[in-house]
């Protein structure tokens, strides 16, 4: 299985936290590796190093980590050789070794590097009878070209685990043992029941798939088990705002507002799009953020409104609709000097109830006046 991190934490943003205390630190570095902000990890691995305060083997690991996801096993390999020579008997950095080799692997096609991986986590799990190591030896036995050896392996593994587990690396991990052992109906339980519990952590589901891809290329895997971890779509999307009822020039009336939010809809359909990212700042971007919502699929977009309010939209000539209308709270981190439609609006800060004077929906002033950031 792949190299997994001893935490799971929330989605703060980590590196603004500038002040955060230094026994936080190691938490903070393992979400960003977690979460696959790599280039971020490597730059506080940086403020990291040689602090008396912080485990410097685990900042080794992550580092090495990051360096080997982020592209570049030959230096992951080159920073935590001298650290595993140290604790070659430590799982986590047996399990980030071996991950490594198998990286170079993956990257050469150079069998060595998978024999080097395999008796890493072999050389570990024999050591310690930990079903990680164990499960990875397995794997990279088949893939050396031993399957008797990584069949062998993967029984020691099974006996280690209790099958009634709710842990999704446990069952994850037996679901992968009863794929190489060959009894193909206890592997596709597993795996279903690992995957039940992931949810929407697409990086336990990515690392199972990538695992899986990996192996089928020496073992088959069944096409369900590899359907259900296929990873999501992921799809950004860039749009225009609808044009203002005075602009002379059109380029997105507000007559064709229905068409368009067709079109989108159709788009993610087609793509089977289960991940969305937009500014959603207006237009388009909120006419793509209701289609995603209305797909029932997963975007990342923004918190819950903090309430909503009506008015009467103009549309072209003097038709007028009456609109209903969510109102976000957003903190501000930057401002551009330039935007795309700064040639038609001006931006301008006001004060809670200077805000209230400016605006002319009644609803609208009831929220601003009564919002609590």
């Amino acid at each position: 299985m792949p190299v997994m991190t001893k935490r799971q934490l929330g989605n703060e943003n980590l590196l603004s936290q500038s002040e955060t205390h230094v026994s936080e630190s190691i938490q903070l570095l393992e979400k960003l590796v977690s979460s696959g902000r790599y280039l971020e990890a490597r730059q506080l691995t940086t403020k990291l190093k040689g602090s008396q305060d912080v485990n410097q083997v685990r900042v080794d690991q992550l580092l090495a980590l990051s360096l080997s996801k982020s592209g570049s096993p030959e230096s992951a390999l080159e920073h935590l050789e001298p650290v595993y020579r140290q604790h070659a008997d430590d799982p986590e950095t047996a399990g980030i070794m071996g991950g490594i080799y198998k990286d170079l692997f993956k990257k050469h096609q150079d069998s060595k590097y998978a024999i080097l991986s395999r008796d890493t986590y072999l050389k570990n799990f024999q050591a310690t009878k930990n079903f990680y190591p164990g499960i990875n030896a397995a794997t990279m036995s088949a893939i050396a070209g031993r399957a008797a050896q990584g069949r062998e392996i993967a029984s020691q593994v099974i006996a280690l685990l209790n099958p009634q587990s709710t842990d999704f690396w446990e069952l994850a991990t037996l679901g992968e043992a009863h794929l190489l052992t060959k009894n193909r109906t206890q592997s596709v339980e597993f795996f279903i029941k690992a995957r039940q519990l992931a949810g929407t952590d697409w990086g336990k589901v990515t690392s199972v798939y990538n695992q899986l891809w990996l192996l089928n290329h020496y073992a088959p895997v069944p096409k369900e088990i590899q359907k259900v971890f296929s990873p999501p779509a992921v799809v950004a999307f860039v749009g225009h705002m609808i044009d203002h009822p005075e602009r002379t020039v059109p380029r997105f009336p507000a007559s064709i507002e229905s068409n368009v939010k067709e079109a989108i809809k159709g788009a993610i359909k087609t793509l089977n799009a289960s991940i969305g990212y937009c500014s959603l700042a207006c237009g388009g971007d909120i006419l793509f953020a209701e289609a995603m919502e209305e797909a029932g699929v997963t975007g990342l977009l923004a918190n819950e409104p903090i309430g909503a309010f009506t008015y009467d939209k103009r549309l072209s000539g003097k038709a007028r609709r009456l609109t209903a209308v969510d109102v976000y709270a957003i903190q501000v981190t930057h401002l551009f000097d330039r935007w795309p439609e700064a040639h038609e609006r001006e931006r301008r800060w006001f004060g809670r109830m200077e805000a209230v004077a400016a605006v002319d929906e009644p609803e609208l002033k009831r929220l601003i006046a009564g919002f609590a950031p």
